[in-house]
């Protein structure tokens, strides 16, 4: 069902359910930044060692660690909903 009667917002025509997942997109995508920002705001020394020693790392450790990252986001992402 579209919603049509907020013509003053640019995306009334979008479906208000695909509306509502692009706003928990961008809200998500904003709380990784404020995170990402944490460690560099708070220990910036610590947090350019813990990148150094990233880039010693070799691609299937990372690639690991990239795989580990994402299925534990899913699995928090499943029980919390």
């Amino acid at each position: 069902m579209l919603k049509l009667e907020n013509r003053g917002n640019p995306v009334f025509l979008c479906h208000q359910k695909a509306w509502n997942m692009l706003d928990e997109i961008i809200r998500a995508l904003a709380l990784v930044l404020v995170f990402e920002g944490v460690m560099p705001f708070v220990a910036p020394r610590r947090w350019r060692e813990i990148a150094a020693f990233l880039g010693t790392l070799d691609e299937r450790t990372m690639r690991f660690a990239g795989l580990f990252s994402m299925v534990s986001g899913l699995v928090v992402l499943f029980l919390w909903r």
